[in-house]
């Protein structure tokens, strides 16, 4: 039997707040990438149907022995996919963005990640 698209939204979602608790009791040491897609002067951005709703990098968690460009590429699929078809569980919205005209409400590595690919 196959959950509804929102049935599985809301699992993620109650999952994501197990993994608060535990990361805030066990302080397990994570590392993660954060992705940038970009065409022409236009950066993608995405909000996740769990945690913060502000405009984000699409990226995610590093899994044991696989090395950041698996990561990246692992990501990338799961959240964006290319088949036209996918129902994105983790994805709420994915956007173009002029890079001078960002949207407020920015998750807190969106300008520090932007601003080392364009430099000062």
């Amino acid at each position: 039997m196959r959950l509804s698209l929102h049935a599985r939204r809301a699992a993620i979602r109650c999952a994501y707040i197990g993994l608060r608790v535990y990361w805030f009791l066990a302080r397990p040491q994570l590392s993660g990438v954060k992705c940038i897609i970009t065409h022409a002067e236009d950066v993608l951005l995405v909000r996740h149907t769990y945690g913060s709703r502000s405009w984000d990098l699409p990226g995610g968690q590093i899994r044991r022995r696989e090395v950041p460009l698996e990561t990246a590429r692992r990501e990338m699929n799961e959240e964006l996919g290319r088949r036209i078809e996918r129902d994105l569980v983790e994805i709420a919205e994915a956007e173009w963005f002029p890079r001078d005209a960002l949207p407020d409400d920015l998750g807190r590595y969106v300008r520090p990640i932007l601003a080392r690919l364009t430099g000062p």
